[in-house]
C-alpha cells in the first residue's frame, strides 16, 4: 500500500502556465484603459494539468469604472470566424477582466458570470493597475469544484541563444562520469552486507575520463 504522500504525489494538479508575451498583452490592456476592461483567451491543456494561455483578446464592450458589458453579439461573430477558419471555439476558457485602480477580487459579480459560463470549466483572471492579480479554476461539469491558481509566466528562449550556450558549453565544460570497481583488500572487510554484497569491498573510480559536452 502506498503512503500518503506518495499517493498525493500521484494526483494531478493544475497548473497554470502564461507565457510572458501573453501576459505583458493582456497587462497592455490593464493598463492603456482608463475604465474597467474584459476579455477573453484561448487555453491549451497539456500532459500533467498543465494549462497554457496562448492568446488573449478584446471584444467590442461597453464599460466604465465599476463595472463592463460584453457585446454578445460581437461575441458570436468571433465564435463563427474562429469556426470558419478551422479553429474550435471551445477553446476559448479564459476570461479576465480590469479592476482598474481597485484590489484585484472577485466580485459577486464576477463570481455569477462565472456560474453562468456554458462551457465544463473556466479559468478567471483579474487583474488592477498596480500589476496585482487574482486567478482561479472552476469546473461547472459535472460537479463544482474552484482551485485557486498562481500562474507561472514563461519566457521563451530563442534558437540563436540555445546554439550560442552550447557551443561555449562545449568548449569550457567537461563531464565527468563515475562508476565503481572492486577494491583490492588484504583483509575481510567488516561493512554491511546487502543482498550478499559487501559495499566496502568496492571503490569510486572516474571511468573513461573526462569528456566534453555537447547539446543532444
Amino acid at each position: 500500500m502506498k503512503k500518503k504522500s506518495e499517493v498525493e504525489e500521484d494526483l494531478v494538479k493544475p497548473l497554470l502556465v502564461i507565457p510572458e508575451v501573453i501576459w505583458k498583452k493582456l497587462m497592455s490592456y490593464v493598463l492603456s484603459c482608463p475604465v474597467e476592461i474584459q476579455g477573453f483567451g484561448t487555453v491549451t491543456a497539456q500532459p500533467h494539468g498543465q494549462l497554457v494561455i496562448d492568446q488573449v483578446f478584446i471584444l467590442e464592450q461597453t464599460a466604465s469604472e465599476v463595472g463592463v458589458d460584453a457585446d454578445q453579439f460581437d461575441l458570436s461573430r468571433f465564435i463563427f470566424e474562429m469556426t470558419r477558419r478551422g479553429d474550435n471555439p471551445g477553446r476559448i476558457k479564459f476570461q479576465w477582466h480590469s479592476h482598474v485602480n481597485m484590489e484585484a477580487f472577485f466580485s459577486a459579480t464576477d463570481v455569477g458570470n462565472i456560474e453562468s459560463w456554458q462551457g465544463d470549466w473556466l479559468i478567471s483572471l483579474v487583474a488592477n493597475k498596480r500589476g496585482e492579480f487574482n486567478c482561479r479554476l472552476d469546473v461547472l461539469r459535472p460537479i463544482r469544484i474552484g482551485v485557486k491558481l498562481n500562474p507561472v509566466f514563461t519566457s521563451p528562449i530563442s534558437e540563436e541563444l540555445m546554439q550560442s550556450a552550447t557551443l561555449e558549453i562545449s568548449q569550457k565544460v567537461k563531464q565527468r562520469s563515475f562508476g565503481f570497481r572492486r577494491a583490492v583488500r588484504t583483509g575481510q572487510s567488516e561493512g554491511s552486507q546487502f543482498f550478499g554484497i559487501n559495499p566496502d569491498d568496492y571503490e569510486l573510480w572516474t571511468q573513461g575520463g573526462d569528456h566534453g559536452l555537447g547539446r543532444s
